[in-house]
């Protein structure tokens, strides 16, 4: 089983992602048939596990488990502060 890490290393700078709009701070994924905000400067990184994926958080002891691709979760991020390993 192969593990890749994201480490999610997010500045306190505010980047606009379109004119006039600022990039959003956080998204939402699905875990245990609930919606959870994830704040993107609370992730420490994320782990994929076949059709999962584990976001561990600075907030949490416990991973949210969440059932999608690691690809998807990497097109929330904010490429320009990710290191895949």
């Amino acid at each position: 089983m192969i593990f890749l890490l994201v480490a999610a290393l997010l500045s306190s700078k505010n980047k606009v992602s379109a004119p006039g709009l600022p990039a959003a701070d956080y998204f939402f994924v699905n875990v245990d048939y609930k919606k959870v905000k994830v704040l993107l400067r609370d992730i420490t990184w994320t782990e994929g596990m076949g059709d999962y994926v584990a976001i561990n958080l600075q907030s949490s002891k416990r991973p949210l488990v969440v059932r999608t691709s690691l690809k998807a979760i990497e097109a929330e991020l904010p490429g320009s502060h990710i290191i895949r390993i």
